[in-house]
């Protein structure tokens, strides 16, 4: 596997994507302690219209939330994934009772022990406004709350606006792949146990015999190729090497771009990519009478959008 290359059909070259910070709250889906109810029935003050991306101040016009006079009462928003959060906006209700809101705290976090109210902190309101906004410093979380500590209070909110961008998860995508390579061993018998599929089937066991590994023939210039079935962008590959045999490993289509060529072995070896985009990972050993064993091979990256 010495002198093996980790290649990449590369289809395009970028830079790290833009990621445009929107209000996230919008598409959320918003809960709280209780919802104030007059006598007869009526009430105004549901969740939702904490992110209904209305930012009218008035209660009696449908746009903002409202407890009962409770203890500890609280909103929350599910952002239905997980957010970088920068910035938080909050509109308080304007045409009355404003300084309800003095003392509420804006927690952030992927936790719903005790209703998310327990989540790490993003601010306090201090000095009461028609319009706050607090800095989030990249906060990470899946809910939003906003949280009044006391007893007998009743929470309103005109609108609470959430700005960050989807924190994306670096997956291993070669699992969901397709591969191929140019040859696979057979023995006397004509039993075969390296089959491509064995590069790609999360199984990290080196030894050959237990059929988790790949196996080409003896012939020139091997290669294994998964076919990502979407383009990535390519953080880092890892491969896990039959030990005993030595000679294969890394990177794309023969020809293609170069991630990394494999100049010590060891069992296990990481090659950073540097978000190289492509569709295509190849290991290719160049040579004459080689053949190429791969053991697993990992591709960690994101789509690109």
């Amino acid at each position: 596997l010495v002198e093996a290359e980790l290649t990449l059909q590369v289809l395009w070259t970028s830079s790290q994507p833009s990621q445009i910070t929107e209000n996230v709250a919008l598409r959320g889906k918003a809960t709280q302690s209780s919802v104030y109810t007059k006598q007869d029935g009526f009430h105004l003050g549901n969740a939702m219209n904490g992110n209904d991306g209305n930012n009218n101040s008035d209660y009696f016009l449908g746009s903002c939330t409202h407890t009962l006079f409770e203890n500890n009462p609280w909103w929350r928003v599910d952002l239905l994934d997980v957010y970088r959060i920068s910035r938080i906006v909050i509109t308080n209700r304007g045409d009355c009772c404003s300084q309800h809101l003095n003392g509420a705290e804006i927690r952030i976090g992927n936790s719903l022990t005790n209703n998310g109210n327990q989540n790490p902190k993003c601010g306090t309101i201090t000095s009461v406004k028609q319009r706050m906004e607090f800095q989030c410093n990249s906060m990470t979380g899946h809910y939003v709350n906003v949280y009044l500590p006391g007893n007998n209070k009743p929470l309103y909110l005109c609108e609470v606006e959430v700005f960050g961008t989807l924190v994306v998860t670096i997956k291993n995508v070669a699992l969901r792949g397709k591969v191929t390579q140019s040859s696979v061993y057979s023995n006397e018998d004509g039993l075969h146990l390296g089959n491509a599929i064995n590069g790609i089937e999360g199984n990290h066991n080196s030894n050959y015999f237990l059929g988790s590994c790949t196996h080409t023939a003896i012939e020139n210039n091997p290669w294994w190729r998964v076919d990502l079935l979407d383009v990535y962008r390519i953080s880092r590959i890892v491969i896990t090497i039959e030990v005993i045999i030595g000679n294969f490993l890394t990177n794309n289509g023969n020809q293609n771009p170069k991630c990394g060529t494999v100049t010590s072995v060891k069992q296990t070896m990481e090659f950073q990519c540097n978000s190289m985009i492509a569709r295509y990972v190849n290991v290719y050993l160049p040579g004459n009478q080689k053949y190429l064993h791969l053991c697993d091979v990992e591709v960690f990256g994101t789509l690109v959008g």
